[in-house]
C-alpha cells in the first residue's frame, strides 16, 4: 500500500465501541500501518500493542464500570496474533468493517468502501491498537479508552512518532476525532510543528460521540467525493451543515499542546462534557449478568452522560414519581426490552447509575434502590 501523496490530506478519527463479529484467519500485514513504518517504530508499537493486549486480557486490575474487561465477550478469544507481533492464529476484519459505531453507521456502506479502497489517507486512533489504518486487519475485542490504557500510548509520545512519521507528504489533517480522551493521545503541537495544518472539526449541534453521527455522514456523503484541491480550499471557520472547521493553534514551547479552536456551539453542549457517572451494586450485578450487551450498554452510558435530564423519544424519560425540588432525578433509558435506570444530580453534574435488566425485573427491584 503506497505512502500518501504529496499536496494530500488525511482524516483522522476514532475507533468505536460496537464492533462487527466474525472474520478470516488470514492476516496481510501489507495493509496495515506497520508496512508504512521504519522498523524502530514498528517494533515500539507492536510492543505497545501487545502491552495493551495484556491489560486488556488480565494482567491488571482494569474494568469498565467494576466488570473486568478479561470477563467481556468480545475478549474471551483475543490472543497474541500477527496484529500485536505474535503468532497465534486469530479471526481478523479489516478495521472500517469491524468497527459499527455511530461514524462507520453514518459513513454508509460506500463511505466505507471509498475509505478502504484508500481515496484519500485514513487513519484510526485505537485504545488497544494506538494507530491503525482503515485496511488494517483486527480482532473483535472491548477495550475504552480508560485512564491506564491512555497513559500507556501517552508515555512517550509514540503515536505523535508514528502520526508525525506519516504526515510528511500531508498538507492537512482533518481532526474528526469528536471525543477528548482520543484527540489527547497526540501532541498537536509537534504535530502543527511539521508545518501540516490542522483542522479541528467541532458539530454545533452535538458535543461528544453524539459529533461522530454528523462527522460519518459529513465524510461520507461530501467530504470523499470532494477533489484534493476543493478539500484544501476549505477555510477555518468554515461551517458544512452542523459541523465547524477550525484552526488548531498552540502556545508556548513544543509539547505544550493546543489551544482549543473557538467554535460556534451552545453553552449548553459545553457543560454536557462535565457529566461524571457512577454505578451503584444492582448496575454492576447487571453488567456482569448481561456481558455480552456490553456494547449497547457502553454506547448507552455515553448517551445519557452526554445528556442525562433531556427526554429523547422513548429512549430516555423521566420516571413517573420524579418530585420537584428533588435533588436527584430519576430517570429510565430504554434498549428494546431492556431498561437502564439512573439519578442525575444537576447540581453536581453526576449521574448515579442504579440497576439495569428486563423491564420488569428492573421495575420490581426499583423500589429497593436507596
Amino acid at each position: 500500500m503506497p505512502r500518501a501523496n504529496p499536496n494530500s490530506v488525511l482524516f483522522l478519527t476514532i475507533c468505536s465501541l460496537t464492533k462487527a463479529s466474525g472474520g478470516r484467519p488470514e492476516y496481510d500485514e501489507r495493509l496495515a500501518i506497520t508496512s508504512l513504518l521504519p522498523s524502530d517504530l514498528k517494533i515500539r508499537l507492536l510492543e505497545r500493542r501487545e502491552k495493551a493486549r495484556r491489560l486488556v486480557r488480565g494482567e491488571s486490575d482494569l474494568d469498565w464500570q467494576g466488570v473486568s474487561l478479561s470477563e467481556l465477550e468480545f475478549n474471551q478469544n483475543l490472543t497474541g496474533g500477527a496484529d500485536f507481533g505474535g503468532r497465534h492464529s486469530a479471526a481478523y476484519l479489516p478495521a472500517v468493517y469491524r468497527y459499527d459505531g455511530r461514524f462507520y453507521q453514518a459513513l454508509g456502506k460506500e463511505g466505507r468502501r471509498k475509505i478502504f479502497e484508500g481515496e484519500y489517507p485514513t487513519l484510526i486512533l485505537s485504545g488497544l491498537y494506538g494507530l491503525l489504518l482503515p485496511t488494517e486487519p483486527i480482532q473483535l475485542y472491548s477495550c475504552p479508552l480508560s485512564d491506564q490504557i491512555a497513559e500507556l500510548w501517552r508515555s512517550d509520545s509514540l503515536l505523535t512518532d508514528i502520526l508525525c512519521e506519516y504526515i510528511r507528504y500531508i498538507l492537512r489533517i482533518f481532526d474528526l476525532t469528536a471525543i477528548g480522551g482520543y484527540s489527547q493521545l497526540i501532541d498537536w503541537a509537534r504535530i502543527i510543528s511539521t508545518q501540516t495544518e490542522v483542522l479541528h472539526c467541532a458539530d454545533s449541534m452535538a458535543s461528544g460521540g453524539y459529533a461522530l453521527t454528523s462527522f460519518g455522514r459529513l465524510l461520507g456523503t461530501t467530504m470523499l467525493d470532494m477533489s484534493e484541491n476543493e478539500l484544501i480550499a476549505i477555510r477555518p471557520e468554515t461551517r458544512i451543515g452542523t459541523v465547524n472547521f477550525a484552526l488548531f493553534k498552540h502556545h508556548g514551547p513544543q509539547g505544550s499542546g493546543p489551544v482549543p479552536p473557538v467554535v460556534s456551539t451552545t453553552a449548553e453542549s459545553v457543560q454536557e462534557r462535565d457529566w461524571r457517572v457512577m454505578a451503584v451494586p444492582p448496575f454492576l450485578e447487571y453488567l456482569k449478568r448481561y456481558s455480552d450487551r456490553f456494547n449497547r450498554t457502553s454506547m448507552a452510558i455515553e448517551e445519557i452522560r452526554q445528556d442525562p435530564l433531556s427526554p429523547r423519544g422513548n429512549t430516555i424519560k423521566p420516571l413517573s414519581h420524579n418530585l420537584k425540588g428533588k435533588l436527584w432525578y430519576r430517570m429510565r433509558y430504554r434498549i428494546g426490552d431492556f431498561r437502564i435506570v439512573y439519578e442525575a444530580d444537576p447540581k453536581q453534574r453526576i449521574v448515579r447509575l442504579l440497576d439495569g435488566g428486563l423491564r420488569d425485573d428492573v421495575y420490581r427491584r426499583l423500589k429497593k434502590i436507596k
